[in-house]
């Protein structure tokens, strides 16, 4: 048996095309598990698509169909309303309720129809892949009695290139029901930041409680400082005085102006040391009738303070 005029010179669908696309469709009902359905089922088509997978494709149909448990099966049936494709709701198993959109097999001829005029050398290449693997059998022009279909397909049966209108609204279908099933992405936890509790502090650690046993208290935090802190303080130091109101609240006043330091000695200052004047010896004088006399006369011992 020959194909036959597939598509016309406007490149419109005859009714040919139809019967040798329903024979197609019969065989996915016949044969695809689970096997003699009324319906052709999202599960069939994604068998469909996966056993005759292109090397480019346009669209992931196997994807498309093949059932996903974040995915209602409503998304499916308001693509198939979009694009005009006849289905029935049966039930994924004999105790669930009918939710399942299945293509009719004039749905399943609308949707190879949009597909091979929106793509039309994409397609060609899936349907000889599927007439060279599959016996089809297709109604006869004559007497519509069911004959098996040849292996070979000819290109130039099939439309030379794609229609506008049909790959617009094929594409925008697809397109949408893609965007609307696309899976969520995975939450990430954040990182915890360090506080300001958890950072590690950088000032040394006093040698009193660096060497203190685990189990006694800490001290408190007036004696938790250097040792040098609290016999040797600084000269430049403040001194606070506090005095309490009738209220009973302390109130801290600090000096205006700093202490002066202690006046230290040039010795111990560092500065230049000034030595006593040694005494000097005076001439001898005579007394009339007397014993001479040595005189000592001194100057006085001046020791210069300097700070």
């Amino acid at each position: 048996m020959k194909w036959g005029v597939l598509f016309d010179q406007n490149g419109l669908p005859t009714k040919r095309w139809e019967q040798v696309i329903r024979g197609l469709g019969n065989y996915l009902m016949d044969e695809f598990m689970p096997q003699k359905t009324l319906v052709i089922t999202p599960g069939k088509l994604a068998a469909f698509y996966s056993h005759h997978k292109l090397d480019l494709e346009v669209f992931s149909f196997t994807d498309i169909f093949r059932n996903r448990q974040d995915v209602s099966p409503t998304k499916l049936a308001e693509l198939y309303q979009q694009l005009a494709c006849e289905y029935y709701l049966v039930p994924a198993d004999s105790k669930a309720r009918p939710t399942v959109p299945g293509l009719t097999l004039t749905g399943w001829a609308r949707w190879m129809t949009l597909a091979m005029r929106a793509y039309p050398n994409e397609e060609a290449q899936r349907l000889a892949k599927a007439v060279s693997a599959l016996p089809i059998n297709a109604d006869s022009p004559l007497d519509g009695k069911p004959e098996r279909l040849p292996k070979q397909l000819s290109r130039r049966l099939l439309p030379e290139k794609a229609d506008r209108q049909a790959r617009m609204l094929f594409d925008a279908a697809l397109k949408g029901h893609l965007e609307a099933t696309r899976p969520a992405s995975p939450t990430t936890n954040p990182t915890p930041t360090p506080t300001s509790q958890s950072a590690p502090s950088s000032r040394p650690q006093s040698p009193r409680s660096r060497y203190r046993p685990a189990g006694l208290p800490s001290p408190p935090a007036s004696q938790a400082g250097d040792d040098r802190d609290d016999h040797h303080p600084h000269p430049n130091s403040r001194r606070r005085s506090s005095y309490r109101e009738h209220s009973g609240s302390a109130r801290t006043y600090e000096p205006t102006h700093n202490t002066p330091p202690p006046r230290q000695h040039a010795r111990d200052a560092g500065g230049p040391r000034r030595t006593a004047v040694q005494p000097r010896l005076l001439p001898r004088l005579r007394r009339p009738g007397g014993r001479a006399r040595c005189r000592r006369r001194t100057t006085a011992h001046r020791v210069w303070w300097g700070r």
